[in-house]
């Protein structure tokens, strides 16, 4: 295609350049957004429309186009340049098409770094070659997460569903909470390590002679659970409005310190907030209450001084009774809302 045939391709003298930058600033002024009848299809990008042929074409027409007077000694200009009025008359051209006329102007002002008024064919085309190798990419990594198949791995602890999952970033472990109680440990990439279910930790009632042998209940299900690492203090709800207070000694050993019991009705969530060198837990109760635990020393005990000895007994609180534990801990209930979660 010949230069006469496409506007704008004359070369540019002194007064040209005058012109050309007047117009930039002129048309800079015009804002991005192009007018409604132009507006391209959304998601549909003006780089990929340079089809081999149209770049073939356009490479022509900046080999064609006159010499930027502004080039620096040394400074290697290959291949041509182009204005920005230029740019968009030939580019629209030969794309048969004036819908991209705001992403070209766009595209001319990201590539003109110097802000001289001018593009150059090297720099377009270093561009494009960069963007068509980065969506290719895209699209080769997009394709191998579809045709890879998922990984599932079974658990040899049950078959509940997980809860929640813990990153122990200390230990490089993943620690897990199923419905049924399960509290196990896994490595990095999911390889099971050990388990110990939740009825394990507490204590058996007394035996009376005559009574049946006793077997932990297996209706215990979790409803929520939370971790606090600095204190390696897990924290479980259940659906008999009871919370248990677990601490983690690595590599796995896990003891129930405390059950706090008689909940206005059962938590489903869990939340811990740190306040200077205090504690906050937060219990949302299905019957649309809020309680908060405050606990004073966290480091000392929740409830009581605390003992790292692995023959600790788990010591039931009531929610009524918080008040005989007020040297360590301060508990206080919002009503949100009247209505069962």
């Amino acid at each position: 295609m010949s230069e006469e045939n496409l506007p704008g391709s004359d070369a540019p003298g002194a007064d040209a350049t005058e012109n050309a930058e007047t117009n930039l600033d002129d048309e800079s002024q015009t804002g991005s957004e192009p007018p409604p009848e132009q507006q391209q299809e959304v998601g549909k990008r003006v780089e990929d429309m340079f089809t081999l042929q149209v770049l073939d074409e356009l490479g022509n027409n900046f080999s064609g186009a006159s010499t930027y007077s502004g080039v620096q000694e040394g400074e290697r200009w290959s291949g041509g340049h182009m204005s920005l009025s230029q740019f968009i008359d030939t580019t629209s051209y030969l794309l048969q098409t004036e819908e991209f006329s705001s992403q070209l102007r766009i595209l001319f002002q990201k590539l003109d770094t110097r802000g001289s008024g001018y593009l150059s064919w090297s720099k377009l085309c270093s561009y494009l070659l960069t963007y068509l190798r980065e969506k290719t990419q895209e699209e080769r990594r997009v394709r191998q997460v579809l045709q890879d198949k998922p990984k599932f791995y079974r658990s040899p602890f049950g078959k509940s569903v997980t809860v929640l999952l813990f990153y122990l970033d200390s230990l490089k472990r993943n620690l897990l909470v199923s419905k049924d109680g399960v509290i196990s440990l896994w490595t990095r990439d999911l390889t099971p390590i050990s388990s110990v279910r939740l009825q394990s930790l507490l204590p058996a009632p007394l035996k009376f002679k005559g009574t049946p042998s006793y077997k932990p209940k297996s209706n215990v299900w979790v409803t929520s659970a939370v971790y606090y690492p600095n204190l390696n203090r897990l924290v479980l709800s259940t659906t008999s409005s009871d919370i248990y207070f677990i601490s983690f000694l690595p590599p796995n050993t896990f003891i129930a310190h405390y059950q706090l019991t008689e909940l206005s009705s059962p938590a489903f969530s869990l939340a811990y907030h740190e306040e200077a060198n205090m504690l906050l837990l937060l219990c949302g109760c299905a019957d649309g209450s809020i309680l908060v635990l405050r606990f004073l020393s966290p480091e000392q005990g929740l409830f009581s001084y605390e003992h790292t000895s692995k023959h600790n007994e788990c010591v039931k609180v009531s929610c009524r009774n918080l008040h005989r534990y007020q040297q360590f801990v301060v508990a206080a209930t919002y009503q949100v809302h009247n209505q069962w979660v």
